[in-house]
């Protein structure tokens, strides 16, 4: 047997390691959507990546992974989520990411904001991380919005509850992948929808709206410039759009 001062020693070493170890358990991950806006010129774009590195940066969020999300809608060879991770390499401490063990990915496939959940989701599949926390910057318009995505995709239809006013607190629960949103105030047009139950917001998810969605919105996009938008995704090797041209 251990003497009682060793083992009272040991024990208190066990205690101050234990909860360091039980929290890197708490996998948490921030995933930050595009929203259309690329160029090194465009002010609200850094404002919103800055807030991002502040966040990151903030050790007592405990961030394990960062997923740029954004497609190729207005530049034909670059993705809007590597327009941003670019920036966020230039502001970000790189040496201090490594040092806590941060990865940063991107999909350069999202095109809209339920896309980047979604794709988010697969792409850490792919990594072998699970997380318990996901951050999801936005604007602030697309609040009840990004909670009703975020718990459908990684918690599932199940006990979702009706009313969007109650998704804040629904995505707190501890017993399931923790939700959280960041919001960002761009100057962008409202949004602002006849949704309003949780069930209408995820519908985009359950029947053939978001395909609908995505055909009108690379239509949109298509007439701002000058390439196919649609095949150039699919040359990508984005093949979510792949029945869009065929």
């Amino acid at each position: 047997m251990l003497p009682m001062k060793r083992f009272y020693l040991v024990l208190a070493v066990a205690l101050i390691i234990l909860p360091g170890c039980l929290k890197k358990d708490q996998t948490h991950v921030v995933v930050v959507p595009a929203y259309g806006i690329v160029g090194e010129s465009n002010e609200q774009y850094k404002a919103y990546i800055d807030d991002v590195v502040e966040y990151v940066n903030y050790k007592k969020n405990d961030v394990d992974a960062v997923i740029f999300t954004g497609t190729y809608s207005a530049l034909k060879d670059t993705s809007e989520a590597a327009v941003m991770e670019n920036y966020f390499n230039t502001v970000v401490d790189k040496n201090d990411l490594t040092a806590r063990n941060v990865q940063v990915w991107r999909d350069d496939c999202s095109l809209m904001l339920w896309q980047s959940v979604t794709n988010a989701k697969k792409l850490l599949a792919t990594k072998g991380m699970t997380p318990q926390k996901v951050t999801i910057f936005g604007d602030t318009q697309d609040h009840e919005k990004i909670l009703a995505y975020g718990l459908y995709q990684f918690n599932g239809e199940e006990g979702l509850p009706t009313s969007p006013v109650d998704l804040v607190k629904y995505a707190k629960n501890p017993k399931l992948v923790v939700i959280n949103f960041e919001e960002h105030v761009f100057d962008l047009p409202s949004t602002a929808n006849a949704q309003s139950t949780v069930e209408q917001i995820i519908q985009v998810f359950k029947t053939g709206e978001g395909a609908t969605a995505l055909k009108n919105t690379i239509a949109e996009k298509a007439s701002n410039v000058n390439f196919d938008v649609a095949q150039n995704l699919v040359n990508k090797g984005c093949l979510d759009f792949k029945s869009i041209v065929e």
